[in-house]
């Protein structure tokens, strides 16, 4: 499996700057004032999901949140690298599925219709542990897709920085 830091150095550097200053509402910038907040919560746009991971020899229904990003590059799936401490295979011990991973789906809470298929795993570090406290500088995983759905919003880069008094 070809990872992320070998095929694309630029991308894997600039998902590191985002994620050390991890406060994703002020890193990224809709592309027009968003007024769905004023409306009904049940009619916001589906960003936020849990993660549905299936091992061979191990299953986890419900194991965190997960969200997608868009960028230049095109759209990936996002979610904290600490569910591998937790949510993981009993034969894993680094950040690699190493053949373990059957299937991995992410879906909003109330509407498992609405699926990510995540494919690769882009930031594969076969030499990185996850039998220890993550940092929070490198705490994310970075998927490719296989599908998703069009019901699911990507969030986008901000491309500007933010101005004092600016709501976010």
């Amino acid at each position: 499996m070809k990872t992320l830091g070998h095929s694309h150095p630029r991308l894997l550097r600039t998902f590191a700057g985002l994620i050390c200053g991890l406060s994703l509402v002020s890193s990224v910038q809709p592309q027009q004032a968003e007024t769905w907040i004023l409306s009904p919560q049940k009619d916001w746009p589906q960003i936020t999901m849990i993660n549905q991971i299936e091992y061979v020899d191990k299953s986890h229904p419900i194991a965190a949140c997960s969200f997608l990003l868009e960028t230049e590059q095109g759209v990936f799936a996002v979610t904290a690298k600490h569910v591998l401490t937790y949510f993981k295979s009993p034969s894993m011990t680094t950040v690699s599925f190493g053949g373990a991973l059957k299937h991995w789906i992410m879906f909003p809470k109330n509407n498992p219709s609405d699926v990510v298929e995540v494919d690769a795993l882009l930031n594969e570090d076969r030499g990185e542990s996850i039998d220890r406290v993550i940092p929070s500088n490198i705490d994310w995983l970075l998927f490719s897709i296989k599908r998703r759905s069009p019901h699911i919003q990507p969030l986008k880069f901000r491309t500007e920085p933010l101005q004092a008094g600016e709501n976010i």
